[in-house]
């Protein structure tokens, strides 16, 4: 999945929410058939989707639909029958505890695929991790399917990792580092380079929002999902290397190029002793924001 440092949540049963969400300046829009939908609304909300899907949008779009452990495969059955059209970029898994859940969504998907003459394996996963559970089992369901090209963690205020975890929250976020560390690690190890981290509660607060976003990139984070128009364009900021950090590593390359046509396999940059890795590290950023 390509970077978005921004996946905007839209509930699916709100009209005015799904008309605005294409503008808002989020990098991606998620969808959501799960926690901000009444189990009454699930239905009409498919609809919606699914109209949202079919029409010509200029961001990807994913859906959050129920996840089995808490609804069950007949829920999630349904809401992956509706929603498998042309627009669909991917599903989002919530509450994802074992490799045997992704299976059964990624088997949905090749017979939805089929049925609806997409090309095979295009719909891609995106696993979210929200109990200790899922914590501990992150490898190996990042490796059920080569469908999951991201994880993302349910890194809320008192969400249903916290609770699960029986953790509080703070500023500072060390209640949640270990789990966000390992999550990334595994997901890392498992070949996912995309990582998600989850949302920031306070609407009003952006200081605090960007310290929260801050502390994810450090980690190793590429973007967050954010519940408002109003985070994406911090949030965004925060996950956008500047043009100095953009400068830096452009020019390092073309240190260490010039510097390997003679034979030399690390150098003094800047001060700083340069090799192989941190030049891997200047080539994937710039890969990514090529300025």
């Amino acid at each position: 999945m390509e970077t978005l440092r921004t996946l905007l949540f839209v509930p699916g049963h709100k009209d005015r929410l799904l008309e605005k969400a294409p503008a808002s300046g989020a990098d991606g829009l998620l969808y959501d058939l799960e926690d901000s939908v009444p189990p009454a609304e699930r239905e009409i909300a498919r609809g919606k989707i699914r109209d949202q899907l079919q029409q010509k949008q200029p961001l990807p779009c994913l859906v959050r639909i129920n996840g089995l452990a808490d609804a069950g495969p007949e829920v999630a059955a349904l809401d992956l029958q509706a929603i498998v059209t042309v627009g669909l970029t991917g599903v989002m898994l919530p509450k994802a505890q074992a490799a045997d859940e992704v299976a059964f969504v990624a088997g949905q998907l090749d017979n939805l695929e089929r049925a609806a003459g997409l090309p095979a394996g295009r719909i891609e996963i995106v696993l979210f991790i929200e109990s200790a559970l899922g914590v501990a089992r992150t490898y190996e369901m990042a490796k059920a399917s080569p469908r999951v090209t991201a994880v993302g963690i349910g890194s809320a205020e008192d969400g249903d990792l916290m609770n699960d975890l029986g953790c509080q929250w703070t500023p500072s976020g060390t209640e949640l580092l270990y789990a966000r560390s390992r999550v990334l690690l595994e997901a890392r190890a498992a070949g996912v380079d995309y990582l998600i981290d989850g949302v920031f509660l306070g609407l009003d607060d952006e200081a605090g929002l960007v310290r929260d976003a801050e502390f994810a990139r450090t980690l190793g984070y590429r973007g967050k999902t954010v519940i408002h128009p109003r985070q994406i364009e911090p949030v965004n900021r925060v996950f956008t290397p500047g043009t100095r950090e953009i400068a830096y590593y452009r020019a390092m390359i073309e240190a260490f190029e010039a510097a390997e046509k003679q034979g030399t396999g690390a150098i003094s940059f800047k001060g700083k002793m340069i090799d192989r890795a941190m030049v891997r590290k200047a080539r994937d950023l710039l890969r990514r924001f090529p300025g």
